[in-house]
């Protein structure tokens, strides 16, 4: 009986070690293909771009990246990866980021310029992030079948799968990266230039005037 006891256990652990085995395995070959994900150059400087300008509109709030963590439930250290521009950010992340400073509209404008989404109206505070998310996606196969490109044409340009790109279109995951990237293969160069635009930040705006208008107060 206690050899049964002591077989049963080593089945147990060695279940749960090829399982925690695997699942560590997969997440290092998930990191590795987003590293190795070919960039247009103008993606990458386009995400470099962005980070400024989110660094740009949380400054003009006078929000620490604490804040900005505390309000929209990410972590400080998600904050610095998306001002930092890392092509390997959630999109649902930079789109938290918006909500938070009112900047949502800015999603609306990006795809305006090349195929308006119908029917672009989040509903709840808590549905709004999945709504853009599976707009971006709705977006996305809209423009690409426009433009008569398959999945694997798309997918062969990033060197990722389909499946990836079909994930983007269908349920609205994908990495800030990868988005850009496609952008770029739509010939949608700028594309990511209409999110967090501080010419458009009417809010960012509003902050400084009255912050201009407090100093000239305080000089007279």
């Amino acid at each position: 009986m206690p050899y049964y006891n002591f077989d049963i256990l080593a089945l147990k652990f060695y279940i749960v070690y090829t399982i925690l085995y695997f699942k560590l395995r997969c997440a290092k070959v998930s990191k590795i293909r987003i590293s190795k994900t070919a960039l247009p150059a103008q993606a990458v400087s386009e995400l470099a771009l962005l980070g400024e300008r989110i660094s740009i509109a949380r400054r003009r709030r006078r929000l620490t990246q604490r804040q900005v963590a505390r309000q929209t439930g990410l972590s400080r250290l998600s904050i610095i990866n998306v001002e930092k521009g890392l092509p390997s950010v959630n999109i649902r992340k930079v789109m938290a980021i918006s909500l938070a400073f009112d900047l949502e509209s800015d999603w609306e404008k990006l795809f305006a310029a090349y195929e308006p989404v119908q029917g672009f109206q989040p509903s709840t505070m808590e549905a709004r992030v999945p709504s853009l998310a599976l707009q971006v996606g709705i977006g996305i196969r809209k423009a690409r079948k426009q433009r008569n490109l398959t999945l694997a044409d798309l997918a062969q340009a990033l060197y990722v799968s389909p499946i990836t790109i079909r994930r983007l279109e269908k349920e609205g995951e994908s990495s800030l990266g990868l988005l850009a990237g496609i952008l770029c293969c739509l010939d949608k160069h700028g594309g990511l230039g209409h999110l967090f635009d501080f010419k458009e930040d009417l809010a960012g705006q509003s902050l400084d005037y009255f912050r201009h208008q407090d100093r000239r107060k305080v000089r007279n």
